[in-house]
C-alpha cells in the first residue's frame, strides 16, 4: 500500500471518527492551516554523546550533504503548529521519505511523538536501517510530510541532501514504478513507488485486502443486527458483539496511524473470532432476529426488508404479524382503533380482489377518484403490492376534467365514489367499480399478503399536477422516491413511534397521502384519520395528538377562532406547514398564540419535500421555507429560479418525455420554476412562481414581497398581487384583499388609500399597487392554494380597454 493510500485512509478514519455534522448544510468548519518553524537536524557518528545540530527554515533547505554509512546516526526533530493560532498541534501522519535521485527509490520512516513536549521525532541509527536502503548508495533528498484530515494544506518539503555509502548487497530485480495519482492531498507532488520496494512497515496492497476482508464480513454482520444499542435488546451477546466491533475500529485506526499492518492480522484473530461469535448467537434465533429487524433505523431498516416496494418499507408484508409493531394501534379514533396487522390484512384483502378478481398486475393503472377513508387509503397500499400504479384524483372534479386523465393514462380500473357520474368511462376503461362495492367485495377475500418486488426506480403511483398553464401533467413518483423522503422528513421533524399524528388532508395529495401519513407509517406511530380539517374537528383533536401537518389556511381559520389557546395544543411538539406559501403574519400570530413557531417547508408535486426549516425552535424563520434535507441539494440559476437535486426527484412526466427533457438543466437539476433567493446561512426563501413575477417598467416586482406587507396590515385578513397588462409599464401591479374585522367599516376607496399608503412606507415605488380590489374571499384549489390564474384572468382589460 503506497503513502498516499494510506494517507488517504487515515484522512477518511479521522473524519469518521470526528462525528461532527453540520446543522446546516451550508455551514463547514474551518480547517486548521499547518506550519512549521524549521527543523532541528543532526548527522553525527554513532560514538558521540553530543551531536552538532543546524537548524533548517521552513520552505528552504540544507546546502550542506550530509555524508552518511553504518557509523553514523540521523536526529531529525520538528514541531508543527496552527498557523492562525501560532499554537503547536498534533497531526496525524507525519513521514520522513528518503527518495534515491537516480532510481527515485523510496524508504520512508514514521515521525514519533517525543514523550513529554509536541515535538516530533525521527530518531535512525544507519547501522540497524541499512538493511531497508538495501546497500543503495548514492544522493537522496529528504522530505518531510504532513497530512491531517482536519487540515487545510499537506506539507512536502525537500529539507536536505544526504550522501550514503552504505554496504555493497545483491539486489533482487525490482518490477517498475508505478505512477499512483491521488488528489487527497494535492500539495503533494513527488511520485510513490511499487510496494514491493518499501520497507517492511509498509505493507502490500494485498495483505490489506486481506486483512479488511474478516472486518467486512463483521461490518455486514453488525448491519443485520442493527447499526447501535438501541436496535436490538440488551444482552451479554451485544455487549460483546458491539464492543468487539468498537475495539476492531479502534485497532485498524491505530495500525494504519502507525504504518505497522503486519500486527493487525494477530490482533484481529485475537478480537475477531469471539466478536463474530457473539454476532452468530445474536441471530441464533429465527423470531428474535425478526423483532430485531424490525427495531432497525429507517434506513436499515430498508435493507432489512429485502425490497423497495414501498407497501413493505411502510411494514405491511407476509411477516408484520410477527413484528413487534403488529399490536401497534395505527388509527386511532374516540372508542376504537386498527392496530397496523388488521390494517394489513385489510391491505391483502384489496390487494386479492385487484389481482385475482379484476386481473390487475404489476405495471397497470389503476384510477382512484374515492372520498377519504380507512378503506382507500388500503386500496393505495394494495395497488403498490401488487406492483400496480396509483393514480389518485380529487373527487370534487368533473366528468370533462377526469375525462384528460383517463385518455392520458388508460387505466385498467376506476375505483369512483359517484357511480353514476363516471358511468360513461365504461366505454374506455375495463372496469369502473364504486368505491363501496369495491369494499364489499374486499372483505369476502383471503388476504393476499405476498409483496410484489420491485425495484426503486419503478413507478408507485402518477399524480397530476395543477395544472395552471395548459393541461394537467403526471408527475410519475417512484417506489425509492417516496422512500427516501420520507426517511428524510422522519429524520429532519424528530418523528418517533410515540407520535400521534391529527391527519386532516386530503389522501388524494400527496401532501397527505406520502409526505404527513408516511412519517408515522415508517416509525410505526398513530394517525387520528379525519375526513377533512374543520375548526371543530380539529379543536377536538388536537390535545389528543402530537403532530399536525396543514397547508397555511388551516393554521390561519385556528387563529381566528377564540377557542383556540395554549391548552388546545399542550401535547403538540410541532405543526408543519406546507403546499402554500405561509404569510409571516399568521407565522407570528400563531406564535403569539401558541408559543410555538410553525415549522414551514417547501416542495412540490414532482419533488416531495426539498428544504425545511430545522426542528429546533429557535432556528426557524418567518417567511423562509428553510434549508435543504440531507442529501438534497438546492441552487439559483441566472434567473433567480430555484433548482432542485435529490433522491425524491420524480421519473418525469407521463406520456411526456420532450416535457420531462425541457425541465431538467443539462446536469441533472430540476427547474422548480420558483423564483426563490439563499441567504448567507443557506435559508432559502420563495418569492413566488416564476409565471407569477410581474415586469413594470422594467423592472421586477415579487408579489409575495407586497403581500407580506399588506398581511401584516391591522385591516388586511389575507391578499393576493398578481399582473395586468399595461400600455405604458408593460405590466401594473395590482392588489386583491380581502379585509379584516377591524377594516370592515373602512369603505372600500378608505381601503384602498389606507393600503397604498402603507406600501409607500415600505416598498419602492415601483412596487406600489396600481389598483386595490377588495374580495369577501380568495378563489382557491383544493389544497388552499390562491388560484392567481383566475385573478390574472379577471384583471386582465384593466387598464387596456
Amino acid at each position: 500500500m503506497d503513502l498516499r493510500t494510506i494517507a488517504f485512509i487515515v484522512t477518511l478514519l479521522g473524519v469518521s471518527l470526528a462525528g461532527q455534522t453540520a446543522s446546516k448544510p451550508s455551514a463547514q468548519k474551518t480547517k486548521t492551516e499547518l506550519a512549521l518553524d524549521g527543523i532541528s537536524l543532526a548527522v553525527y557518528e554513532r560514538s558521540s554523546s553530543s551531536p552538532l545540530t543546524s537548524t533548517i527554515k521552513s520552505g528552504t533547505k540544507d546546502s550542506k550533504v550530509h555524508a552518511v554509512d553504518n557509523q553514523k546516526k540521523l536526529l531529525l526533530k520538528f514541531a508543527v503548529k496552527d498557523a492562525k493560532k501560532n499554537e503547536q498541534i498534533a497531526v496525524q501522519q507525519a513521514f520522513v521519505a528518503f527518495v534515491h535521485k537516480d532510481t527515485e527509490r523510496e524508504v520512508i520512516f514514521v515521525a514519533e511523538p517525543e514523550t513529554g513536549t509536541k515535538n516530533y521525532l525521527v530518531d535512525l541509527d544507519f547501522k540497524t536501517q541499512e538493511k531497508n536502503f538495501d546497500g543503495l548508495n548514492g544522493t537522496y533528498s529528504l522530505r518531510l510530510i504532513l497530512g491531517d484530515a482536519g487540515a487545510a494544506n499537506a506539507f512536502d518539503w525537500n529539507f536536505a541532501d544526504i550522501k550514503a555509502s552504505f554496504s555493497e548487497v545483491v539486489h533482487p530485480p525490482q518490477k517498475k514504478s508505478q505512477v499512483v495519482n491521488y488528489d487527497t492531498l494535492p500539495e503533494i507532488k513527488h511520485k510513490f513507488r511499487e510496494p514491493e520496494v518499501r520497507p517492511s512497515a509498509v505493507i502490500s496492497d494485498t495483505f490489506t485486502l486481506a486483512c479488511l476482508a474478516p472486518l467486512g464480513l463483521l461490518l455486514i454482520l453488525w448491519l443485520r443486527i442493527g447499526l447501535n444499542f438501541g436496535n436490538i435488546q440488551f444482552s451479554l451477546w451485544a455487549l460483546g458483539f458491539h464492543a468487539g466491533l468498537i475495539a476492531i475500529f479502534g485497532l485498524y485506526f491505530t495500525f494504519w496511524v502507525r504504518l505497522d499492518m503486519f500486527e493487525t492480522l494477530k490482533y484481529l484473530a485475537f478480537i475477531g473470532v469471539p466478536t463474530f461469535v457473539c454476532g452468530n448467537r445474536l441471530l441464533r434465533s429465527l423470531n428474535q432476529a425478526r423483532k430485531m429487524l424490525s427495531r432497525f433505523s429507517i434506513s436499515a431498516r430498508r435493507f432489512a426488508s429485502g425490497s423497495s416496494n414501498f407497501c413493505k418499507i411502510a411494514g405491511f408484508h407476509e411477516r408484520t404479524a410477527d413484528t413487534d409493531y403488529a399490536k401497534r394501534p395505527l388509527f386511532v379514533n374516540e372508542t376504537d382503533h386498527i392496530t397496523y396487522q388488521e390494517f394489513n390484512k385489510k391491505v391483502g384483502q384489496y390487494a386479492a380482489l385487484l389481482n385475482r378478481k379484476l386481473q390487475l398486475t404489476r405495471g397497470d393503472r389503476l384510477i382512484a377518484r374515492t372520498s377519504k377513508s380507512i378503506d382507500n387509503i388500503a386500496l393505495y397500499f394494495a395497488a403498490l403490492r401488487i406492483g400496480a400504479i396509483y393514480i389518485p384524483l380529487n373527487p370534487g372534479y368533473s366528468e370533462r376534467e377526469t375525462k384528460h386523465f383517463v385518455n392520458d393514462s388508460k387505466p385498467k380500473l376506476l375505483v369512483t365514489c359517484n357511480l353514476e357520474s363516471d358511468k360513461p368511462f365504461l366505454e374506455s376503461i375495463t372496469h369502473v367499480i364504486s368505491e363501496d362495492a369495491l369494499a364489499t367485495g374486499a372483505m369476502m377475500e383471503s388476504p393476499m399478503l405476498e409483496v410484489e418486488d420491485v425495484s426503486s426506480s419503478d413507478i408507485a403511483s402518477v399524480c397530476y399536477t395543477s395544472g395552471t398553464t395548459g393541461l394537467p401533467k403526471g408527475a410519475m413518483i417512484m417506489h425509492g422516491g417516496i422512500a427516501a423522503n420520507a426517511e428524510s422528513c422522519v429524520q429532519f421533524w424528530n418523528f418517533n413511534q410515540d407520535d400521534t399524528q391529527y391527519h386532516c388532508l386530503p389522501s388524494y395529495h400527496i401532501h397527505g397521502l406520502f409526505i404527513s401519513f408516511n412519517c408515522s407509517l415508517l416509525t410505526r406511530g398513530s394517525v387520528i384519520w379525519q375526513p377533512k380539517f374543520t375548526v371543530e374537528n380539529a379543536l377536538k383533536w388536537l390535545p389528543k395528538s402530537t403532530v399536525m401537518m396543514g397547508v397555511p389556511t388551516y393554521f390561519h381559520r385556528l387563529i381566528h377562532d377564540q377557542r383556540f389557546s395554549k391548552d388546545t395544543v399542550k401535547n403538540i411538539r410541532v405543526f408543519v406547514s406546507g403546499s402554500a406559501p405561509l404569510s409571516p403574519a399568521v407565522w407570528d400570530d400563531f406564535k403569539k398564540r401558541t408559543g410555538i413557531p410553525i415549522l414551514e417547508r417547501y416542495g412540490m408535486t414532482e419533488t416531495l419535500v426539498s428544504t425545511s426549516n430545522p426542528y429546533e425552535h429557535s432556528k426557524r424563520i418567518a417567511g423562509s421555507v428553510g434549508i435543504p434535507l440531507p442529501g438534497y441539494q438546492v441552487r439559483i440559476n441566472k434567473d433567480e429560479i430555484l433548482e432542485y437535486k435529490g433522491p425524491s426527484i420524480f421519473k418525469g412526466y407521463w406520456n411526456l418525455p420532450e416535457k420531462t427533457k425541457q425541465e431538467f438543466t443539462q446536469d441533472g437539476w430540476f427547474i422548480t420554476g420558483d423564483v426563490a433567493r439563499i441567504d448567507e446561512n443557506g435559508y432559502v426563501y420563495i418569492m413566488g412562481r416564476g409565471k407569477d413575477m410581474i415586469i413594470s417598467g422594467g423592472l421586477n416586482v415579487y408579489p409575495k414581497e407586497l403581500e407580506d406587507v399588506m398581511d401584516n396590515l391591522e385591516i388586511v385578513k389575507e391578499s393576493a398581487v398578481v399582473a395586468a397588462p399595461h400600455p405604458d409599464f408593460g405590466e401594473a401591479v395590482v392588489a386583491v384583499v380581502v379585509k379584516s374585522s377591524k377594516g370592515k367599516d373602512l369603505s372600500d376607496e378608505e381601503f384602498g388609500k389606507n393600503i397604498v399608503s402603507a406600501c409607500k412606507k415600505e416598498l419602492a415605488n415601483y412596487k406600489i399597487p396600481k389598483k386595490v380590489f377588495v374580495l369577501d374571499e380568495l378563489p382557491r384549489n383544493a389544497m388552499g392554494k390562491v388560484q392567481k390564474k383566475q385573478l390574472r384572468d379577471e384583471y386582465k382589460n384593466l387598464f387596456t380597454q
